[in-house]
């Protein structure tokens, strides 16, 4: 069937978040008491906000709301880098779908704090590749990238197997998966292989796809 519409996840899939730098973090982590946490469990948590949202991180390591709320407000308080980059697979890709594939529409669906989302896609100039970009906001009432994926499929009556899913995580794949949609899994560094459809290193090989 022929494809419609790509849905691309940002953090580890498009953004290699690791450009920002491994001071990024610091604020942040200075905010947890070390007489509580110890430091084999303060890096995991460090290594862990790399990949997950910082909710999530919060969820999976049972941190007190205290030392959680300190991290939360450096968090919140975070500024892209100028180092910030894309993987160097994106923006050739993204052009060569413009310019060659212009009836597949392109969404951009990324979760994190709505600010430190908005000031990436700004910091990377991504807007213009994109027919539309959707924050799942965890600092506000959501349903989760399942239900603005539900929204968009019953707003464009896409045909499910004429959308596919991109990105390197559970949730948007699983979301996909749900809804019918192809997935295709992005295989970045430190990735971890996922039921997707289709898997791939570089992004480039999605335009076997559309």
């Amino acid at each position: 069937m022929q494809t419609r519409s790509v849905v691309f996840d940002l953090d580890n899939c498009l953004f290699d978040t690791r450009t920002m730098g491994d001071s990024l973090l610091d604020p942040v982590m200075a905010a947890i008491d070390p007489s509580r946490i110890d430091v084999h469990r303060r890096e995991r948590i460090y290594q862990a906000m790399w990949t997950l949202s910082f909710e999530d991180v919060i969820k999976r390591f049972e941190l007190p709301e205290d030392i959680a709320s300190r991290m939360r407000e450096k968090y919140l308080d975070l500024e892209v880098p100028s180092t910030a980059a894309l993987y160097s697979d994106v923006l050739p890709t993204l052009r060569e779908m413009v310019k060659d594939r212009p009836r597949v529409k392109r969404f951009l669906l990324t979760k994190g704090y709505r600010g430190f989302q908005q000031r990436k896609i700004d910091s990377l100039g991504l807007e213009p590749f994109f027919d539309e970009i959707h924050i799942v906001a965890i600092d506000e009432p959501h349903e989760g990238k399942h239900g603005v994926l539900s929204s968009l499929f019953a707003r464009y009556g896409w045909v499910p197997q004429s959308v596919i899913v991109v990105g390197d995580g559970r949730e948007e794949l699983e979301a996909g998966k749900a809804l019918g949609a192809v997935t295709l899994q992005t295989l970045r560094p430190g990735v971890s292989t996922l039921n997707a459809d289709y898997y791939c290193s570089n992004l480039h090989n999605i335009l076997f796809l559309i």
